[in-house]
């Protein structure tokens, strides 16, 4: 018998409706198998609500964790660097007297070259330590 005749044979039979308990019965067991099974410790721990940081997370885990890394070598960079003096200040508030002596002298010899009755300006002052908003409102006032 072929598949065909089969076919032939099953044709004048009417269809019949699954009873109702079977059809209740069979989607039941078809869910629990598609679930997996958990643990007791993790079944309370999920009704606890533990586990609220993975339903926020798990739309997008590779970007979730690519920050993560990000973070992790910035941390490192940092701890890194700690220990290091070469990008302070200290050292470098020393290298700005011999800038200032030359620009005064080069500002002279321009005065000459020009032979201006005036210097074009004296030499340079160093600024007391005080806020730049302080120094404007006195500009102003005077």
């Amino acid at each position: 018998m072929n598949n065909e005749d089969f076919e032939k044979q099953l044709s004048p039979v009417p269809f019949k409706q699954i009873p109702a308990g079977w059809r209740r019965d069979i989607l039941e067991a078809a869910e629990a198998a598609r679930r997996p099974a958990a643990s007791p410790r993790e079944d309370s721990a999920h009704r606890a609500g533990l586990f609220w940081w993975k339903a926020w997370l798990w739309p997008r885990p590779l970007a979730w964790g690519s920050l993560a890394f990000v973070w992790l070598l910035i941390l490192g960079a940092n701890l890194g660097t700690r220990g290091s003096d070469s990008g302070t200040l200290q050292g470098q508030t020393v290298a700005h007297a011999p800038h200032t002596t030359t620009l005064s002298e080069q500002r002279a010899l321009l005065s000459q070259l020009l032979d201006s009755s005036r210097p074009l300006a004296g030499p340079m002052e160093a600024t007391p330590s005080r806020r730049r908003s302080d120094r404007r409102l006195e500009d102003l006032a005077a």
